[in-house]
């Protein structure tokens, strides 16, 4: 849908802002799908179009976006600086809406820098804005990153016992997508801990969700692991 109203708004040549905004969520989608690539594309665009427009908080929006996948990015280090100063024009010019989502993103950079105790800062601020908004799927994403932590820090039995709450969120609510990381995270702990028959279990079944969601680059990640 995001790509379609994205192509309308060049075809019908709508303004720059519409044409801005629409690349920039058609980039967030594209996150959500884990297509890094087109993520690059799409907010080359917009970053195109709001610089002329001297929109900074569109501008920090699409910092975030382009590094909001930061275990695909070259340089985490890079990544997690972005991410700040991302996270820094938001709060300066908004949309502040996006500041728990773009702190999220930071906190798992900060997370593949071992940096634990400031990403468990941000994930509990996060999981506090959300709670406020009673956003029960977005709080499940903040156990899902903190339970990533956990397991990088050999806490096995609390990022699983983390990771069954995020499941449980996540079936509530109904994403799939969602419901396959977190068995994804799940085979990973099993996997460290050489409990191989349950290791293959959760690979196989976060793939079988991935393949149905279609997203493909975390398909392969499972298949890469059972193989």
């Amino acid at each position: 849908i995001c790509a379609l109203a994205q192509t309308a708004a060049e075809v019908q040549q709508c303004d720059l802002w519409l044409r801005s905004l629409s690349a920039w969520y058609l980039a967030r989608a594209c996150n959500h799908w884990a297509q890094p690539k087109r993520v690059r594309d799409a907010i080359t665009i917009a970053r195109r179009g709001f610089t002329s427009l001297d929109e900074q908080g569109w501008l920090a929006a699409c910092n975030w976006q382009e590094n909001a996948l930061s275990w695909t990015r070259p340089n985490f280090r890079e990544a997690a600086q972005k991410l700040a100063d991302a996270l820094h024009g938001l709060e300066q010019h908004g949309p502040i809406e996006f500041l728990p989502d773009c702190r999220i993103s930071l906190a798992y950079a900060q997370i593949l820098l071992n940096q634990h105790e400031e990403a468990l800062a941000n994930l509990r601020r996060s999981a506090a804005a959300f709670s406020a908004r009673n956003d029960e799927l977005n709080q499940a994403r903040c156990w899902l990153f903190q339970a990533s932590s956990l397991r990088r820090q050999d806490r096995f039995q609390e990022a699983h016992q983390t990771l069954e709450a995020a499941l449980s969120g996540f079936a509530r609510e109904g994403s799939l997508t969602d419901q396959a990381k977190a068995r994804y995270q799940m085979a990973l702990g099993h996997l460290l801990q050489i409990v191989l028959p349950e290791a293959i279990a959760q690979f196989t079944k976060s793939a079988e969700l991935f393949e149905e969601t279609e997203l493909d680059l975390w398909h392969a990640l499972c298949i890469n692991n059972l193989g």
